[in-house]
């Protein structure tokens, strides 16, 4: 008998241990939040996690990059090719990037990477404009699909989309149909594409929204007095930020918000700048905001979206200079990473959600 409680205890210890050890992998945080920037005639994948770097790819002599864009599966890069060789300069321990004029591009292509900065795909935009006789999109600015099958192009007049998959063009029309001029467009998702813009001939007030490339639909709102300055996506949600006001040091602290599930919109009050540095989580019941009103330090605030009430800050002090550019998810949406620029280049500080 005294032999079945000894084993019954045992059995009972190791069913403890194993629920212990589960709990523990639950809670196993990101080790690896991948940033890919440019550094002289590289582009440079880093781990800002511990800094290392992960990966590099050499640009040719007469190569320089435009956008960047993080896709699902990789990344995504602008590259120009000019009639004449590069050369990058070092001004007071900075790199100044030695960029051709129009004239000197001789070839303009989009190249595919996978998360470890290994080359997939080049879609040669140079030729492809040759074959349409169409060179509007050429040195325009780009936004491609998270799952790296379409590129669309602002050209003015329409948006212009390609399908990598299918060798095909699509003309959109229906944002300038409605009065509107998209001052900036980018994908939400695979099929959506999200802007910001004017509509008619009122310049005080933001027009934005999304189109859905599926069922050709456009779904709009306006800010009165509103100016945008940066748009922002992720599966499910756009947001907007405005800029700060040079002359008074701060921004509208208004944050227009479109839920793209319900196709409704709604506008969050922050605190004056925080509306510059700002962004929804993944859930949609939060906003994460930063401000910074000093060059060696910043502050992080979370709000409950539905009252605007503040529900954890935290300051961030440094003994140099940084600058606040972004406010990523990681940890599957538990906390978030604010992004900041040294002289040592991009790092970060993990934010968790209360």
């Amino acid at each position: 008998m005294k032999k079945i409680i000894v084993c019954m205890i045992c059995i009972c210890i190791a069913l403890a241990g194993c629920g212990k050890e589960k709990s523990v992998v639950k809670e196993k945080k990101q080790k690896e939040v991948l940033r890919l920037t440019t550094k002289g005639k590289e582009l440079v994948l880093k781990n800002l996690m511990n800094y290392k770097v992960v990966n590099k790819y050499k640009l040719g002599k007469k190569q320089c990059t435009g956008s960047i864009i993080e896709l699902d599966q990789g990344y995504c890069v602008q590259i120009y090719e000019a009639n004449r060789e590069l050369k990058n300069q070092v001004i007071q321990g900075a790199v100044v990037e030695d960029t051709p004029d129009e004239s000197e591009i001789v070839k303009a292509s989009i190249k595919l990477f996978d998360k470890k900065l290994k080359e997939t795909d080049t879609v040669d935009i140079t030729r492809l404009a040759k074959e349409r006789k169409d060179e509007d999109f050429l040195m325009t600015s780009f936004t491609v699909s998270p799952d790296g099958t379409k590129i669309a192009w602002n050209t003015g007049e329409n948006i212009l989309c390609y399908n990598r998959e299918t060798k095909k063009f699509t003309k959109y029309n229906q944002i300038t149909k409605k009065d509107i001029t998209a001052e900036n467009i980018i994908f939400a998702g695979n099929d959506k594409l999200a802007f910001y813009g004017t509509k008619g001939e009122s310049e005080e007030d933001t027009c934005y929204g999304y189109f859905d490339l599926k069922n050709k639909k456009i779904h709009t709102f306006i800010e009165k007095k509103y100016e945008a300055f940066s748009l922002n996506v992720d599966k499910r949600y756009i947001w907007i930020n405005d800029g700060e006001n040079p002359n008074t040091k701060t921004a509208s602290g208004k944050v227009p918000v479109i839920d793209t599930k319900t196709g409704k919109n709604h506008l969050v009050h922050l605190d004056g700048i925080e509306s510059a540095k700002a962004r929804i989580t993944e859930d949609g019941k939060y906003m994460i905001a930063a401000s910074q009103t000093d060059e060696k330090s910043f502050r992080v605030r979370q709000y409950d979206i539905k009252n605007e009430k503040v529900l954890k800050e935290k300051k961030y002090d440094f003994h140099k200079s940084v600058h606040v550019n972004d406010i990523i998810s990681i940890n599957n949406g538990k906390s978030y990473g604010i992004i900041y620029s040294t002289d040592q280049g991009d790092k970060l500080e993990e934010f968790e959600l209360r």
